[in-house]
């Protein structure tokens, strides 16, 4: 997950520099990089374990909703670099798998909050990132208010 917020950090440098030379330099490797990621049968990312399955410090991760989150963001940071960049050849295939990602997402949906399976409440983390990558409507954003207000595992990374 690590690299995929350092995939969007090309994206975000580039919202602040306009350095488009950089993000000519950058898309393949962008590209690549989501392209190792693969969607299981339920469109959802399929977990990529490393030497350190990274999401923040502590505890309570809900890794399922952190990483798809951070996967549709990598998307549209990748979409929007392949855009500027003139690959439109690329764009179909990656906007097929955000699509993908995004209606798997919502069977995270829970009356508390975004929540896979795995973990017995929603983590803040997951909800923040579902709000800032996109996945999460409007409508969702009180009941993710609220999550956001009572539950405090984020790391002062996180948080920012």
């Amino acid at each position: 997950m690590q690299q995929l917020a350092g995939v969007c950090g090309f994206w975000t440098y580039y919202l602040y520099t306009g350095d488009a030379e950089f993000v000519q330099e950058v898309y393949r490797y962008a590209k690549d990089y989501v392209g190792l990621w693969t969607l299981g049968a339920d469109g959802l990312v399929n977990h990529r374990a490393g030497s350190w399955d990274w999401a923040d410090w502590g505890a309570d991760f809900d890794i399922p909703t952190l990483e798809n989150a951070w996967y549709y963001k990598a998307l549209d940071c990748v979409i929007r670099m392949a855009k500027l960049t003139g690959n439109e050849a690329d764009i179909a295939e990656l906007e097929q798998k955000a699509e993908t990602v995004y209606g798997a997402y919502q069977s995270f949906w829970t009356k508390d909050g975004y929540r896979s399976p795995s973990v017995a409440v929603p983590d803040d983390r997951s909800n923040a990132m579902a709000v800032l990558s996109g996945l999460a409507d409007p409508e969702k954003y009180e009941t993710i208010r609220g999550n956001l207000t009572t539950v405090m595992h984020a790391s002062p990374y996180m948080e920012r």
